[in-house]
């Protein structure tokens, strides 16, 4: 995550417009996962720091 913090202070500085996408996974890759006993299939704490890193970008 320090890289991802660094490229959101980067752009900032440099007044660069940053889009940040996450995509979304598919159904199919997704049921394999309970199966597997995988409790976080759709990285969903990633997902949340990685919101929570741009939001704070986004308020300084």
């Amino acid at each position: 995550m320090d890289l991802f913090r660094q490229i959101l202070m980067d752009a900032k500085e440099h007044s660069c417009r940053l889009v940040v996408i996450i995509a979304p996974g598919h159904a199919t890759h997704l049921g394999i996962f309970p199966l597997e006993g995988d409790s976080d299939p759709t990285f969903r704490c990633d997902r949340e720091v990685l919101t929570r890193l741009v939001a704070g970008s986004n308020r300084a």
